[in-house]
């Protein structure tokens, strides 16, 4: 998992997670997995991003807000998709695994989806 710089940020979202000591972080789907990490408003220690990894989604590349204390993700994130359909499939998963990660359209980067923790 990798930092993200200042001037790789941008306004990720609407959401000032700064606040609730959380950094930006450029990773994978699948290093999320590996490291348990779950969505803030999921249910303790949900799998969403297991589940991904799980259905062939591991390799693909995330962008967010991460809090390393509590290892889970906050606000937006957003996750290299090309396409809606690819990312309606994913939500359905996650979904499935009992996780908080809902499709909510295009992100600020080119490529990427925007996905919204609830």
């Amino acid at each position: 998992m990798r930092n993200l710089t200042e001037s790789e940020v941008g306004p990720l979202d609407c959401n000032d997670e700064k606040d609730e000591g959380c950094v930006a972080v450029e990773t994978t789907v699948e290093e999320l997995a590996a490291l348990g990490v779950g969505t803030f408003c999921g249910s303790p220690n949900n799998q969403c991003f297991a589940a991904l990894a799980a259905k062939g989604y591991g390799k693909r590349k995330c962008r967010g807000w991460y809090q390393a204390s509590s290892k889970t993700v906050w606000g937006m994130f957003h996750i290299r998709i090309q396409t809606d359909k690819t990312a309606e499939k994913m939500s359905d998963v996650v979904s499935e695994s009992h996780g908080s990660l809902r499709f909510n359209g295009d992100s600020l980067w080119d490529g990427y989806k925007e996905f919204e923790i609830e």
